[in-house]
């Protein structure tokens, strides 16, 4: 039994073979099984990890069912796996929708780390608590958790972790701005930015923790000068060639390649962002709970970029219906409603553009894409991962 576990571990963590991690784990569980008096125990206790790997794969409901039975062991024998378990019940309660249900599986995730004193389980619970309160418009509350998170990593956690810590409250601050435009919150933002640069020349072997430290720069360039842009969009172009699959890096980076268009309707950069457009959507569909998620708002994105720059309303259709026959299978209601939602709005607005000779630049400025690229940004923020 013990083989299969490392072995179907190694298929999953190393290998990244999930079919192979999920055959790998069933016949652990039934090898525990047989052992006597504990069998049972050892079983339901490591469905936990059957129930990881169908997840991996797209088999949400199993895996809810797996990971249930595995939370009745554990809190059975009071184990600490109760969570790792919750946690990823937690996750799969939001991304079907029900925020509710989220915050209460968090909520006794955060109970259980308190009673072992596990400072990890005590951080994450924080964070994912800070997350839920920013979806449900609770932005005071969110903050406040992100800097206790913070505190609780600055105590207990790695170089990597407190980066991590510092980096939420840097990106909550920017997010404010951007819907806002409440110039407070970019100097809240700048000021966390310090403390990135500090922990990126202090730590400037680890590479994560110097990649992000520019992303956060460039995400401030952004918003400066003529100059201050230029430099954005090289940070932005250099990230993408360590994290090509990246869709946050490459809205932002799109949003200021718009920008210059509307300026001058360089042909260059007009090029780049067909290329650029092209590449988000070789991104592929990835099974597990935050990629399918990241997925729909990427395909979203496509579809109103082939619509309302290109004025192509069929393949803006063609995108919207593939999408969801691709997920349907995935069982997650609220993500299918939300393309429907999407194709009907196209359907409304059956006016495809009169011309298409029409220069990209005056296309952009009927349409308002700049718009399309801040929802974008909103629907990656809100299915990111906890």
């Amino acid at each position: 039994g013990w083989y299969y576990y490392a072995k179907a571990f190694y298929e999953f963590s190393i290998k990244k073979n999930y079919s192979n991690a999920l055959k790998t784990q069933k016949m652990c569980l039934e090898a525990l099984l047989k052992i006597p008096q504990d069998g049972e125990y050892f079983s339901g206790f490591y469905s936990a990890l059957l129930g990881i790997y169908n997840n991996a794969i797209g088999n949400f409901e199993v895996g809810k069912k797996l990971l249930s039975r595995a939370l009745v062991v554990t809190k059975e024998y009071n184990n600490l796996w109760q969570l790792w378990i919750l946690g990823n019940l937690s996750w799969l309660s939001f991304i079907k929708g029900d925020l509710q249900k989220a915050n209460e599986l968090n909520e006794q995730r955060i109970a259980i780390a308190m009673h072992f004193n596990s400072t990890n389980g005590i951080y994450l619970g924080l964070t994912t608590k800070g997350f839920y309160l920013y979806q449900d418009g609770n932005y005071e509350g969110s903050l406040k958790f992100y800097q206790e998170s913070l505190e609780n990593r600055k105590q207990h956690g790695d170089a990597l972790q407190i980066f991590w810590g510092y980096f939420r409250i840097f990106y909550f601050n920017y997010s404010r701005y951007k819907v806002t435009k409440n110039k407070a919150f970019m100097n809240q933002a700048e000021q966390e930015f310090t403390d990135l640069q500090k922990l990126s020349v202090r730590y400037s072997e680890n590479k994560t923790i110097v990649n992000y430290s520019n992303y956060a720069e460039a995400l401030i360039l952004k918003h400066g000068n003529f100059k201050k842009k230029g430099k954005a969009v090289v940070k932005f172009e250099k990230l993408l060639e360590i994290y090509p699959n990246n869709l946050r890096i490459s809205l932002e980076l799109l949003e200021l390649l718009f920008e210059d268009v509307l300026l001058s309707e360089d042909q260059d950069t007009i090029n780049q962002i067909d290329e650029l457009m092209e590449n988000v959507g070789k991104i592929p569909l990835r099974n597990n709970p935050q990629a399918v998620v990241g997925f729909i708002s990427q395909q979203i994105f496509i579809a109103k970029y082939k619509y309302y720059i290109k004025g192509d309303l069929a393949l803006a259709f063609d995108i919207l219906i593939n999408t969801k026959d691709q997920i349907n299978r995935y069982k997650l209601d609220n993500l299918t409603i939300e393309l429907d939602t999407e194709r009907q709005i196209l359907e409304k607005e059956i006016t495809k553009w009169d011309n298409l000779n029409t220069s990209v630049k005056e296309r952009i400025k009927d349409s308002e894409f700049g718009k399309y690229i801040h929802e974008a940004m909103k629907m990656v923020e809100k299915h990111r991962s906890v």
